[in-house]
């Protein structure tokens, strides 16, 4: 492989290279397993002769995400989204574990149920918009549908994720607070839209265009910089806010926003173990990085499109997975599937292929064909 498969240039370009038919292809899913006839596959990258193991094995997966200390995350991949600081997904080992600590509380089913209602909300906000278009214009009524649910989305992770909590008539209104360049929702879309810029931007072109104009770079550095200010002035709102209601003690009062939910539990452990506290910035850097039909319905959505499509780690100990290899015949079915163990030596890589995982054949030929058929397509 030319690139490292789990390094930021390899992600920024993982829906255009490696190319249709070559290892890493990012839509591949389960194909390349299946051709060679394995769960585990191996490839080793150009610039260091790195072995790399793909998984899209259950039982492989299982021990390698049970043994922390074998299969440490690689964290150099996780730059980018240390946005205002460490959080709990771009940090290992003690680190991880203090970030944890603070967050775990803040995930709560109060919160969950606080998303279902800013959702059903900002949903019934837009077919009201939708219903006020149609009775002033009779006829037909187009909507822009991305448009629309790209707003509602923004609406409800700023609610919920931000306790930023805005109407979708309010939301169309972009004129910034007093003495700041944007409004809410436009520093989070212009964010949303510099983190690309930040991951491909080396940090010594980064550094260089503090001290000199560089074409192009500088203006696309100055503009991201602005955006991520304009965002972390929003977010220090809501967190000095917060701080003030639990410190005079009216935190029953607030809702069950994850940001605020963070501060609360990081107040709690900042007054029990000053050790485990964590830092404003790293406190809004963890917000970035986080019916039985209709929890079906939402379980075979993220099967089919996981909103996480691969997962690297570092081999650190010598270990030994066990993986399937099997026959198939001309129709691709799969049969005779046997076990065998692969060794994996200290300094290997290991890539977590989920999207193969979810549309792995090999671990449900126990399923009637009927079911195979309509859910395991490659």
């Amino acid at each position: 492989m030319v690139l490292h498969p789990f390094y930021t240039l390899a992600l920024v370009l993982g829906p255009y290279f490696p190319f249709e038919g070559y290892m890493g292809y990012y839509f591949a899913k389960f194909s390349f397993f299946h051709k060679f006839q394995s769960t585990c596959l191996s490839s080793v990258t150009f610039w260091n002769a790195v072995p790399t193991f793909w998984l899209s094995d259950a039982d492989a997966i299982k021990t390698v995400h049970a043994s922390r200390n074998a299969f440490p995350k690689e964290v150099e991949a996780y730059e980018t989204i240390n946005i205002y600081g460490p959080n709990m997904v771009g940090t290992e080992g003690i680190e991880w574990k203090r970030h944890r600590h603070v967050a775990n509380s803040a995930f709560n089913e109060a919160n969950n149920a606080f998303v279902w209602r800013e959702t059903i909300r900002v949903v019934d906000e837009w077919f009201e918009e939708i219903d006020n278009a149609k009775q002033n214009a009779p006829g037909e009524t187009s909507v822009d549908l991305l448009k629309d649910l790209t707003q509602v989305t923004l609406l409800v992770i700023a609610s919920a994720g931000f306790g930023h909590r805005v109407s979708f008539k309010e939301d169309l209104n972009t004129d910034p607070p007093p003495g700041q360049k944007l409004a809410f929702r436009p520093a989070v879309t212009a964010t949303l839209h510099h983190v690309l810029i930040k991951a491909i931007i080396p940090k010594a072109l980064w550094n260089l265009s503090d001290r000199m104009y560089l074409p192009l770079i500088s203006p696309l550095v100055t503009s991201c910089r602005e955006s991520f200010a304009a965002l972390g002035f929003h977010m220090h709102e809501v967190i000095a806010s917060a701080r003030d209601l639990i410190a005079n003690d009216k935190g029953a009062t607030m809702d069950s926003a994850l940001l605020r939910n963070l501060v609360q539990a990081n107040m709690v452990n900042d007054a029990s173990d000053t050790s485990k506290h964590l830092t404003d910035d790293d406190l809004l850097s963890n917000t970035f990085a986080s019916g039985e039909y209709t929890l079906a319905v939402f379980n075979e959505t993220l099967r089919l499109f996981p909103p996480v499509a691969r997962l690297g780690k570092k081999v650190q100990v010598d270990t030994t997975l066990t993986a399937r290899r099997f026959d198939t015949d001309a129709e691709g079915k799969i049969s005779n599937v046997e076990k065998y163990d692969v060794e994996l030596k200290t300094g290997s890589f290991v890539v977590i292929d989920i999207r193969a995982l979810h549309f792995n054949r090999a671990s449900a030929v126990h399923l009637s064909l009927s079911l195979l058929t309509k859910f395991y397509t490659y």
